[in-house]
């Protein structure tokens, strides 16, 4: 209660001198640093630290009730503690390997399942990244340390759009020998299943500085758009664009695109971008297969 005992000097006095200095603080072992909006204070020889963080960081739960003027702190022990969770969570997931795990306390707000066995907080929501980026989430009851829901959450990276758009770029302008992109580029929507709408949306329109019309389109529906001469190699009018594959090694990505002109006009590259403070770079390419 170090905190009610400073504010109570600082309302009875015209002005309270304290210093701030930088601490760390160990509760069961484990090492936390004051940050964010806390601070740690030193008056009269004596630390000063915010209620909060000191709760918090022993598992109680700390709330002000204004009209009384009163801190409650309560369930103590009521919750698993952080370390347990990770532990659990590791379990949940245990053929995973280099996987850093983080652990995030959510009291209120948080609901799983159907009407009839609905879960609600409070629960542990533990996320683990893979050195590819893969990330797992496991969901664990607060108080129980059961698990409610796990779920493989995929590849999070950011800006895609503008990675894969960087991939394109470079095949449309090796195509300008060739006539550049033609009457119009396609983009093939499989194997970028990654993309939110949005960032597909922002993919075609990169795409758009060609002054060309940018589809959506694979070949199949070209062929039943009629863009396609199925009587002359399967030629089209304008050039289309696709991911093979997309590989994740850390920061990077090796990314297998193709361009298509005509059935023995596609040409094939593998690219590898690296994510450079939050930017994508295209780091290298080279030639794969040509038809």
């Amino acid at each position: 209660m170090a905190a009610l005992s400073a504010g109570t000097a600082a309302s009875a006095a015209d002005s309270v001198q304290a210093v701030l200095f930088d601490a760390a603080y160990r509760f069961g072992g484990k090492l936390a640093q004051v940050g964010g909006e806390y601070v740690s204070l030193n008056y009269n020889g004596h630390a000063y630290v915010p209620i909060r963080f000191v709760a918090e960081q022993a598992g109680l739960k700390v709330e002000y009730d204004e009209s009384t003027r009163t801190v409650n702190i309560d369930r103590a022990g009521s919750y698993v503690a952080e370390a347990v969770a990770l532990e659990l969570a590791k379990l949940a997931d245990p053929d995973a390997e280099g996987v850093v795990w983080k652990a995030e306390l959510v009291e209120h707000g948080w609901k799983a399942g159907d009407a009839a066995g609905a879960v609600e907080g409070p629960v542990w929501i533990v996320t683990g990244t893979d050195p590819g980026g893969t990330r797992t989430e496991v969901v664990l009851h607060a108080e129980t340390g059961e698990q409610v829901a796990f779920k493989e959450l995929g590849v999070n990276l950011p800006n895609l759009d503008a990675a894969y758009g960087l991939v394109f770029a470079s095949l449309v302008d090796g195509n300008k020998e060739q006539g550049g992109p033609g009457a119009y580029i396609a983009v093939d929507p499989r194997g970028l299943e990654r993309l939110e709408n949005e960032q597909f949306t922002a993919l075609l329109g990169k795409l758009g500085e060609y002054r060309v019309p940018v589809l959506k389109a694979s070949l199949e529906e070209l062929k039943r758009q009629g863009r396609v001469n199925t009587e002359g190699n399967n030629a089209i009018e304008g050039v289309l664009l696709g991911l093979e594959q997309t590989k994740v090694e850390g920061s990077r990505l090796v990314v297998d695109a193709y361009l298509y002109k005509t059935a023995l006009g596609a040409e094939g590259r593998r690219f590898v971008l690296e994510l450079q403070a939050g930017v994508w770079k295209l780091v290298s390419e080279e030639a794969g297969w040509t038809a």
